[in-house]
């Protein structure tokens, strides 16, 4: 798959009609996932609104939507680049910078590649708030269980 061919159909998924995306992708559309853009250089840009619900007693969002929202990014891209051919995570590694305060209604996770081999998929990536704050970092790698390859 080319770059460009990437692009489209990242776009295409994360933005079908909601009930579609519901039954094919219901992670994504409980986060209400918005693409923002696949880069030439293979970042991945999503947004997703913050809900109340996902905050804690102090109104802060809870870490664990944060490490959802890069599992999302990463599970989506994986799922494209390899034409829906499985890519179970074998670890994922976040760290919080920042608290994501009440005033904050959604947050940026740009995620890339950083190796490929055949069997192992490693991606890393931050997430920021609407005024560009580093709010976390994620590495991950993921099990390339049938060894497709995967090209940005």
């Amino acid at each position: 798959m080319t770059n460009a061919q990437v692009r489209e159909a990242l776009k295409k998924e994360i933005e079908m009609p909601h009930e579609e995306l519901k039954r094919a992708h219901p992670t994504i559309a409980d986060l209400k996932t918005e693409f923002v853009s696949y880069t030439e250089d293979g970042v991945l840009t999503l947004d997703y609104p913050l809900k109340p619900s996902q905050r804690n007693g102090y109104q802060l969002l809870q870490g664990g939507y944060i490490s959802a929202f890069f599992d999302n990014n990463y599970g989506i891209f994986s799922y494209i680049a390899t034409g829906g051919q499985p890519m179970p995570t074998v670890n994922m590694t976040v760290n919080f910078h920042k608290s994501v305060l009440e005033d904050t209604q959604k947050l940026r996770v740009e995620t890339h590649i950083v190796s490929v081999g055949k069997h192992i998929l490693s991606m890393a990536g931050e997430a920021r708030n609407e005024k560009g704050v580093r709010i976390a970092t994620c590495q991950t790698n993921m099990l390339n269980v049938n060894g497709v390859r995967i090209s940005i």
